[in-house]
């Protein structure tokens, strides 16, 4: 490389972060003139780890090196090869050394140029790139920074696998990474880390204190003062011990079985005492979340199945964690984008109200009919908040308990949980002040097709327990019994359907009756009898509960 060519490329590169517009449009339009220089990548990959270059410069080579790389190393068959050969081996040679050099920025922008590399040369040219990593990882040692680094960029280079169509070429290169990377990776993860299981009573006790410290007495925050929404730094630990704690308590549970019911109790009473302001809201989502990662786990549950602690979740931690805050309309009024980026279930932001939704769901999965019958009491009271407040005053009400009920309905994994679930709606739509929520035509189709149809169907669970146990299907299914099955829990529904909107869901019921003798009429051999039993099951749950002359 060319000492003198290094040299204008940083003094180009100081330029283009310069604060006035016409310099770094002379810096940017040099840069696009010299980028087919042979030996331009490997600068910019020089540039960017020499320790005496200003950290904004190296910065500024590693987003030009990354952009570059993404623009140009992909090469279709009518254009030029903007890039020497030289460069691409050097590159494919260097840079994985060079990100595991460098931190920060710098080693994200490097790692994304990778996967841009990954994608259009592996396994074929570049077949050592996994040997390296797995390499590199055995000589890891103590070193932090070069953990992160090589396991950001795995995870940059498989995430793609989450998406890609199928077929055989991704199941081979699938095969030759999970052969190659699957064992050390396996290794390096599976035990906790000597020292820290061998000071794990020093490190928890630690933990533990901090979790316990009222930030109001220290004073300490990273900004001033005088801006009520400077985060503290306590809650800042705080939030992050949170998250160290579900870790602990996901992987390494028998190490950490003996801590944590303290843990419990410090996340529930932090919870408790922490308010609505907005710079809790990692601390709340963490510490929430921290509570559904021991909830989901069978051995814990006997922590929260008191009846009080449960109603104290709901009341204390789900529900003020569910209201649409003033801060959240701003945001969301000022940018939406960045409002439903936040929101988004896949997303890696822990927000209160996902965190909340979160913990719902866990807590249906876990306890099921006892907390549903609770969820059920919230809601009712939030819709008669929002009723009872003339001109919408209190359409957070509204807005809470309609995102409890999604909460509590996307979430059914269980017989018993996807009856209570129907049971809830049953119990909103039969009080009048509430219908108006689901008097939409298309609600009401959509309730039709997508809860009470699929849930009335006789299933081949149905029929071996009633080919196994006749007289525990009969006992399940009868109408007096206490169990809420899916089938009779939908014909519950259906009741309280007809009696709330008469003619409107009756004509929806005869066209799906309909839809299901036909169904049932042009199968051969009776294949399709589970058709015909849904549509005798809704004919007579239609009948059953008609207490008008329209009905």
């Amino acid at each position: 490389m060319d000492p003198s060519f290094i040299n204008e490329l940083t003094n180009c590169l100081q330029h283009t972060v310069s604060p006035e517009r016409e310099t770094r449009r002379s810096a940017e339009a040099y840069l696009k003139a010299v980028e087919l220089r042979p030996s331009y990548c490997l600068c910019l990959l020089h540039i960017l780890q020499d320790p005496n270059v200003p950290s904004p410069t190296r910065i500024a080579a590693a987003i030009t090196l990354k952009n570059f790389i993404k623009n140009h190393w992909q090469v279709d068959s009518d254009e030029t090869d903007r890039i020497h050969t030289s460069d691409r081996d050097g590159l494919r040679n260097q840079i994985i050394g060079a990100m595991l050099s460098v931190a920060g920025n710098i080693q994200s922008q490097l790692s994304e140029a990778i996967s841009t590399i990954w994608r259009e040369d592996f396994p074929e040219k570049w077949p050592n790139l996994i040997p390296e990593l797995v390499q590199r990882m055995a000589q890891l040692g103590a070193d932090l920074n070069m953990v992160h680094g090589v396991l950001y960029t795995a995870h940059t280079l498989f995430k793609r696998y989450r998406h890609e169509c199928a077929g055989p070429d991704l199941y081979r290169e699938m095969k030759l990474v999970i052969g190659q990377f699957g064992a050390p990776l396996t290794e390096l993860a599976k035990d906790l880390p000597e020292f820290f299981e061998d000071n794990m009573q020093d490190w928890m006790t630690f933990f533990r204190s901090l979790l316990q410290l009222n930030a109001s007495t220290l004073n300490l925050t990273n900004e001033t003062n005088e801006n009520n929404n400077a985060t503290v730094l306590v809650e800042q630990i705080k939030s992050q011990i949170c998250d160290n704690a579900s870790l602990y308590a996901s992987k390494y549970e028998p190490e950490f079985a003996s801590y944590l019911p303290g843990f419990v109790t410090d996340v529930w009473e932090m919870l408790l005492g922490t308010s609505a302001q907005t710079k809790y809201d990692l601390l709340i989502g963490n510490a929430i979340g921290f509570l559904s990662c021991v909830i989901s786990r069978p051995q814990h549950r006997h922590l929260f199945e008191n009846p009080e602690t449960l109603q104290k979740l709901c009341e204390k931690v789900i529900l003020p964690n569910m209201h649409f805050r003033a801060l959240d309309e701003e945001l969301f009024t000022e940018n939406p984008d960045e409002y439903i980026r936040l929101d988004l279930e896949g997303s890696n932001a822990q927000t209160r109200r996902r965190a909340a939704c979160n913990l719902v769901h866990v807590l249906c999965e876990a306890f099921e009919g006892a907390v549903v019958t609770n969820f059920a009491t919230y809601i009712e009271h939030l819709l008669n908040e929002y009723t009872n407040t003339p001109n919408g005053g209190a359409w957070t009400s509204k807005d809470a308990a309609l995102l409890l009920v999604t909460s509590v309905a996307s979430r059914g994994k269980t017989e018993k949980l996807i009856g209570n679930a129907i049971g809830f709606l049953s119990c909103v739509i039969s009080r009048p002040q509430h219908r108006h929520l689901f008097e939409n035509p298309e609600t009401l189709q959509k309730l039709c097709e997508k809860v009470i149809l699929p849930n009335m169907h006789f299933r081949a669970l149905d029929e071996e327990l009633f080919t196994e146990n006749p007289d525990e299907y009969i006992r399940l299914d009868l109408e007096g019994s206490n169990a809420q099955t899916r089938r009779r829990a939908a014909c519950n529904l259906v009741h309280v359907l007809c009696e709330a909107f008469e003619g409107a869901v009756v004509t929806n019921f005869a066209t799906y009756i309909e839809h299901l003798l036909n169904e049932y009429t042009n199968t051969p051999n009776g294949g399709a009898w589970t058709s015909k039993d849904a549509a005798l099951l809704l004919v007579t749950s239609v009948a059953s509960r008609g207490k008008t002359e329209k009905v």
